[in-house]
Parts: C-alpha cells; structure tokens; sequence
C-alpha cells in the first residue's frame, strides 16, 4: 500500500528503510530509518543520464539491473523484521523505493508499504509542522555547568516533555564533550527532526530542553523552533569546583585518554586563553596532573564562557537538584 506521510507517522513499531545512497541519507533521513542503497552514487548517476536524455525506458531497466544483485540482501533484512509493518522510502518516491516496493508488496503475511512522495513528504511535512503547530506551547531550558551531570537526577513527569539534546549537540564552551567517541552528535537537519519526532507524538505543551551552551538557537533551530526556546525562561546547574574537577576526571580521563583532542584544542585557544596559561595547562596535562590541567581549563576557559553566556541571556543560576526539581514542579502545575 502507497501511504501518505500522516498515516505513515502513525504506525508504531514500523521498519523504516531508505533506499537513497549513503551520501542523501548522511545530509537528512527520517528519524529511525536504516539506509540501504539500491542504487548507490555512481549507478543512481547513470541512470539518471539517461532519465535527463529521455530514454526514459532504458533508465529504468537499469535501475531494475543494478537492484536486482542487492535485492536478496534486502529480503533478509526484511525477514528478519517480518513482524512488524515495513515502510520503503527514496528522496520522492520515484523509481528506487517503487522498484522495491513492486517486488515485495505481494508477500504475505508481511506489512509492506511505500511512502508517497517519499523524504520530501516528511521533509515539507516537519517544515509545515514547526511554522503552524507550535501556538500554545511553553518552553523552559535547562543548562549545565561544564563537569555538571544531570542526567536521571531531576525531576520528569507527566507535565511536560523532556527533549535532552546535550549529547547532540556540540558546546561552545565544553571542550572535555571532544573526548568522548560515544556522542554522536547530530546536523541542524536531523536536530529539529529529533525535535519534531518527540513533539509530534505527544500530547504535552510544556516542554523541558536541555542543551549545552551554544552560539545562537536560531543557527540550528528551525525559526518557530528557536522562537519557543528564546521565549522560554531559562536556568542552569552548577556545582563546586571540585565536584566538577572529579567528574570531568572520571568520565573522560580514563585509561584509554589521548590527549590529542584537547591539546589541539588548547592551541586553538591561545588568543582568548593567553600563550602563558595554555603552555602550564599543556604541561600539567603532558604530566599527568590532570586535576591541576582540568581547573586551570575550568577556571581560565569554561567558566568565563558560562558567565559570559548567562549574563547576556538572563538565566538563573542554580546550586542542586533539588532547586531545579522544585522550579519544574511549580512551573510545570
């Protein structure tokens, strides 16, 4: 069955695939989905050669010969999710998820589906959903100190909506985030459809972002998006220094450590830091006296970034959990 992108955001528990080449779905992709290419970058281009000359026919034949060679490795996958509703999707719905859809839309016993008119649907649909749907909504941001952890101790209930892009995105003000290989961290595309997705299918108005210290919302935000969150109020948690010092020791510096990341870093900071205090930061950390190195960073870069930042923006500092937990709780009634 060919769905539109309303129905399509309604089925729970679907396998999304997108049949674009690696390169379209790295730039955007429908949240959830797993790429496969039926066509990857150099057949989908001469199949297109001939589709722009007119040959119309013998693209599409083409197209059905460089698919047919990934068309088994695509039946695995498929059987491996044959409990749950699959849904097939290129950059438009054009030939590459039709050529797959055709093949296997006759199975039996198996949801198989196509989405109309494919990432662009979704695409314009989030876009439409941002610039219309927001009205009504109240925001508040959460932020926290470099070496501050506030995940799992702060109050979440069913008044408001938790959206928690720390480790989506990049800090401009926490350099230590560098060193963890874990996070991966999300374009501005894919950003506002993690947003949309979490807005999308609840029913709550209020919702709780909480992001790292960045240049401008309105960089990365869709404009509606990033409207919510300005008008919002917002608030941030900090700790004392050696509280933070041993955090930042424990979940970065670990036996796997390089210093690679945060000497390059370093050197990139001279102006805004002085070639005296990254030299003595430098050594501390090439000596291993990581408690000395990280204050130094704290003290020197982070805090005057956060101060900066919180003075410009009007946003209330915190000292514990428990503040925070009591704002949310009179906020959200």
């Amino acid at each position: 069955m060919v769905i539109g992108i309303e129905k399509f955001l309604s089925i729970n528990k679907k396998l999304v695939i997108d049949m674009r080449t690696k390169e379209e779905y790295d730039t955007g992709h429908i949240i959830g989905s797993i790429n496969f290419e039926i066509l990857n970058y150099e057949e989908r281009k001469k199949v297109s050669i001939l589709y722009n000359d007119g040959l119309n026919q013998k693209a599409y034949l083409l197209a059905y010969e460089y698919a047919l060679d990934k068309l088994p490795r695509l039946f695995s996958i498929i059987k491996k999710y044959k409990d749950q509703p699959i849904v097939f999707y290129c950059a438009r719905g054009g030939s590459r998820s039709t050529i797959v859809y055709e093949v296997f839309k006759n199975l039996k016993a198996i949801e198989i589906y196509k989405l109309k008119d494919g990432y662009k649907s979704y695409r314009q649909f989030v876009n439409a959903f941002f610039d219309t749907a927001l009205e009504g909504y109240e925001s508040l941001t959460i932020y926290e100190n470099v070496g501050v952890e506030l995940s799992g101790e702060f109050l979440n209930n069913n008044h408001y909506l938790l959206v928690d892009l720390r480790n989506k995105l990049k800090s401009v003000e926490n350099p230590f985030r560098l060193l963890n290989s874990k996070e991966e961290y999300l374009n501005n595309k894919m950003l506002n459809y993690l947003v949309f997705e979490k807005l999308y299918h609840s029913n709550l108005k209020k919702i709780v972002f909480i992001i790292p210290i960045i240049k401008s919302v309105s960089e990365i935000f869709h404009e509606a998006l990033s409207q919510l969150i300005d008008s919002g109020e917002g608030i941030y948690l900090s700790k004392i220094l050696e509280d933070r010092v041993k955090s930042i020791k424990d979940s970065y510096l670990k036996d796997d450590f390089t210093l690679d990341l945060i000497l390059d870093f370093l050197e990139s900071k001279r102006k805004k830091i002085s070639n005296v205090l990254v030299d003595e930061i430098i050594d501390s950390l090439k000596n291993e006296e990581f408690i000395k190195g990280i204050e130094l960073i704290l003290l020197n870069y982070c805090d005057p970034m956060m101060d900066y930042f919180t003075e410009n923006n009007e946003i209330i500092k915190m000292n514990s959990i428990k503040e925070i937990n009591k704002y949310l709780e009179n906020w959200s009634e």
